[in-house]
């Protein structure tokens, strides 16, 4: 699986990375996987989808796309990431029908590679 890596770019971001370290309830933040993001590379790059992860990496956002352009990629990408940073941690996605669930459980297993034992 091909993937692309981004540094932090931002003093502020690592900063605020830092504080979040620091914080008692958030201990379980992995200080060396949090200096980078992944963005998969095994599909064609959307400048748009690639803006959309980055901004929902690290600011509360609420996507809304029409259907086919990529709401499914990019909450996989955004789980992914956060998976990495918060290994000890969870990540939940909910969906109001069983299809949309597997397809979200399909996408993240075959768009960044999430194990599917990781998910349920």
């Amino acid at each position: 699986m091909a993937l692309a890596q981004f540094e932090l770019e931002s003093n502020s971001l690592t900063k605020s990375f830092e504080e979040l370290n620091n914080a008692s309830e958030l201990q379980r933040f992995d200080t060396i996987s949090g200096t980078l993001w992944i963005y998969p590379t095994n599909r064609a790059v959307r400048d748009y989808q690639l803006k959309i992860v980055e901004t929902a990496l690290f600011h509360n956002t609420l996507v809304s796309l029409p259907t086919g352009l990529g709401k499914t990629f990019i909450s996989a990408v955004v789980m992914y990431n956060f998976q990495r940073w918060y290994p000890r941690g969870l990540v939940i996605f909910m969906a109001p029908t069983r299809p949309l669930e597997t397809q979200q459980l399909d996408s993240c297993h075959n768009t960044v590679g999430i194990s599917p034992s990781k998910t349920f």
